[in-house]
């Protein structure tokens, strides 16, 4: 699989230090998993995945620590048990996820990802004059992501808190061109 080493090192660094997460790496109707703690053994299992066009990604909140004692620990395997919603034990981030509205299995255009990142601008200018830190922004591949640190427990009532996060964010900022995925507020997300 061809991917840049340094941009691994980064993500994880960025998104988990030394933290416990999860890789999925989907390819068709192809799922692989892996649990890592750093990014060493992550970017040699990398290596030896098939590269067949599949998407990258990684859990964002604070996933038990028993979940490493799964048998995908340190590698990456096909059709293995993935984090789910009860595994996580608390939030670390409040994913804001900008799509440009387009039919399904199309990318994005060049001019559909400008129109997501000015509405990502807005959202951040909103947001900080709310009084909020600094975001991790990324492009997500056909959008862009605003990634605010947060520290919550797993409860449904946290759960609830940032669903009505986004559920405000899209009345406030969603459009014909662009909508904030309100979806993305359940703790296992990837």
């Amino acid at each position: 699989m061809r991917f840049d080493e340094y941009r691994v090192r980064q993500a994880v660094e960025l998104l988990h230090g030394g933290e416990l997460y999860e890789l999925r790496y989907v390819a068709g109707r192809k799922v692989y998993t892996g649990y890592f703690k750093g990014a060493d053994k992550l970017i040699k299992e990398l290596e030896i995945l098939p590269d067949s066009g599949g998407n990258v990604y990684i859990t964002l909140q604070y996933i038990n620590d028993s979940c490493y004692n799964r048998e995908q620990h340190d590698r990456i395997l096909f059709g293995k048990t993935t984090t789910t919603d009860g595994d996580i034990s608390g939030y670390r981030t409040m994913l804001i996820d900008l799509d440009p509205v387009r039919p399904a299995g199309i990318g994005s255009t060049s001019e559909q990802l400008s129109a997501a990142h000015d509405k990502a601008a807005l959202i951040y200018k909103y947001l900080r004059s709310e009084g909020f830190p600094e975001p991790v922004i990324a492009m997500s591949g056909n959008g862009w992501h605003l990634l605010y640190r947060v520290v919550l427990d797993n409860t449904d009532e946290n759960a609830q808190l940032i669903r009505g996060c986004l559920q405000a964010l899209d009345m406030m900022f969603s459009n014909a061109a662009v909508k904030v995925d309100t979806t993305v507020f359940n703790p296992s997300r990837v």
